[in-house]
């Protein structure tokens, strides 16, 4: 009997030691060491929920560090309210010479409650300083659930921008479910933030960290709950942490990027980050295909410029410092535009016998296809490719009618993008003729004020009774108004041919849509009607300014008794005298 019982006591004792052996490990830190290439070092993360805890007891059982929770929001995360252990806790771990994280779990749902959380995070953080991230935790909302992975990661990412740019390391914290389900991980790691992943391989229970890497998902590991640790009354959750996170004076930090582009030139900026030697630029196509790579610049270099083709584009810079370290990345997508050729806007001065033809430079275009002719179409001058930056040409001409074609062109040989202007070339303006010796002339096509001379520049010009009440569509009248810039008093000229040697144009209110048309005794009215009546040419009596003839009548557009007063009527009259004031107007462009 007495050997039975010193068997099963021996039997008894062997299990003893196995469970000690097996578990201890485990749910117990102290003593227990894993190689240096494995994990930096291991930790833990409490609340309030933990009790009192005697802080130099866990220092002394093989803990490096301790994430504290500073606050936990309500079910919807409308409060923050800071942990009741959370003034303690830090204090504790400090004194015991730990290294010390924060986080707070927030229920917010909407962009507003996630950043007010922030906000609130940071006032119980006061002035406090850490050595290692500060995190939001997510786990568990169900409304958070709902949103779908590019909202919530786009509120997660808002409030951790407001933690970042109060001058701390950010991170989020959540389980291996919702880093996979609920949120845009990528986007989360390249806006350089920590991750702070919980997974538990065995469930809840307590596993050997070093038979896991978990280093390509996670800064940190929370590896289980039930871990076991001096000082500390119950069970803990237990972490290791792949990053050396050193003291907080100095910690390399993601550099926050910008790009601007100017054309088809990007300039990639960044913000200096304390402690970097120097930074990592790695410019890729959208698709991932590398464009620049593994470039190390001065720690006072903080941008680079580079001439792109159109097309979608990543770029990377990360700080580094002489370890070699690049883990503090930022990374921003962003488009060179292929803008469209367009149509240059064209302007045509003459000078005497002298015309300079100019245009506004087309950004897609690499060069210019300018052909000149005679306004009866006989060629003049064709074909002319120009360099991209050679926007005028000067031509000295005989007197004569003449338009202009300007078009933008690219390298596969489109010149479809084109301006065309009409314009003439006189001995002399025909101030000196008599009315019977002029002839019509060219005026480019556009949207102008007519400004009579009769008036100070610039301080009345032709205006529509028309406007966007009128119960009828037809027999509006023209008046003379003080300058209001309204479409009310803009005009568009538009080019109708040619026909008895005169060249003729419709003039139209921007704002009615309808023509002006020389009425019944002599009235100047606005109809929606392309008629004989409605037809105008232009005499060129110098100085920029034109009588303005109509077709039907040939008499000239007059300010009534060259009056300047507000209302004037606008009506037609004998063009024989050149120098009428009332009958000289300027074409003010709008543009």
């Amino acid at each position: 009997m007495k050997k039975t019982i010193n068997k099963s006591i021996t039997a008894f004792s062997l299990v003893i030691v196995m469970v000690i052996t097996l578990f201890i490990p485990y749910f117990n830190l102290i003593g227990y060491t894993v190689s240096a290439h494995e994990y930096v070092c291991r930790g833990i993360d409490v609340s309030h929920h933990n009790g009192s805890i005697n802080w130099n007891s866990v220092a002394n059982s093989n803990v490096d560090f301790a994430i504290i929770r500073a606050g936990s929001t309500d079910v919807d995360g409308e409060t923050l309210y800071k942990d009741r252990q959370f003034e303690n806790n830090y204090s504790g771990a400090k004194n015991a010479g730990l290294k010390v994280g924060a986080y707070y779990y927030c229920g917010a749902y909407t962009q507003e409650g996630f950043e007010r959380n922030a906000h609130d995070f940071l006032n119980i953080l006061g002035d406090k300083t850490f050595d290692l991230p500060v995190y939001i935790d997510v786990e568990k909302a169900l409304k958070q659930m709902a949103l779908g992975k590019d909202t919530l990661t786009t509120y997660i990412l808002s409030a951790l921008d407001i933690i970042s740019d109060a001058g701390y390391k950010a991170g989020i914290y959540a389980n291996r479910d919702w880093f996979k389900n609920y949120l845009d991980e990528s986007r989360i790691r390249d806006s350089g933030y920590e991750i702070w992943m919980a997974q538990f391989p065995s469930g809840k229970y307590a596993v050997d960290p070093a038979e896991y890497d978990k280093s390509s998902l996670c800064n940190i590991w929370q590896y289980s709950s039930l871990g076991a640790v001096n000082g500390i009354n119950g069970n803990v959750d237990v972490d290791v942490s792949y990053v050396d996170y050193n003291y907080s004076d100095a910690f390399l930090t993601a550099p926050k990027i910008d790009v601007s582009v100017n054309e088809q030139i990007a300039t990639i900026s960044w913000d200096k980050v304390n402690n970097a030697t120097h930074y990592d630029l790695r410019l890729y196509y959208a698709d991932g295909r590398s464009l620049y790579d593994n470039w190390g610049g001065s720690p006072d270099e903080l941008s680079l410029s580079f001439k792109m083709d159109p097309g979608d584009y990543k770029v990377q810079v990360c700080s580094a410092d002489d370890n070699g370290n690049f883990v503090y990345c930022n990374a921003v997508y962003f488009t060179i535009e292929n803008e469209p050729l367009a149509a240059p806007a064209l302007d045509v001065s003459v000078t005497g016998q002298i015309v300079t033809i100019s245009w506004n430079k087309v950004r897609s275009a690499t060069h210019y296809d300018l052909r000149l002719y005679y306004a009866d179409g006989r060629s003049l001058y064709d074909n002319w490719g120009g360099s991209p930056d050679e926007l005028s040409l000067s031509f000295k001409m005989d007197p004569g009618d003449y338009k202009v074609q300007v078009c933008s062109a690219d390298n596969n040989g489109n010149f479809t993008y084109c301006n065309l202007v009409y314009f003439t070339i006189g001995s002399q303006n025909d101030s000196n003729k008599s009315f019977e010796e002029c002839s019509s002339v060219y005026v480019t096509e556009g949207v102008y004020y007519l400004t009579p001379l009769c008036v100070a520049p610039d301080e009345k010009c032709i205006d529509s009774q028309g406007g966007p009440n009128l119960s009828d569509n037809y027999d509006h009248n023209i008046h003379l108004w003080e300058y209001l810039g309204n479409s009310n008093q803009q005009f568009n000229i538009e080019y109708d041919g040619e026909k008895d040697g005169k060249k003729l144009y419709f003039i139209k209110n921007m704002l009615t849509n309808q023509y002006l048309i020389s009425g019944d005794e002599h009235n100047v009215i606005e109809a929606p009607y392309k008629i004989s009546s409605s037809k105008w040419y232009f005499i060129d009596c110098g100085n920029g300014y034109y009588k303005i003839i109509n077709y039907f009548n040939n008499l000239a557009l007059d300010v009534y008794n060259a009056d300047t007063e507000n209302g004037t009527n606008i009506w037609c009259y004998d063009p024989s005298d050149m120098t009428n004031a009332a009958q000289l107007f300027k074409l003010n462009s709008i543009n």
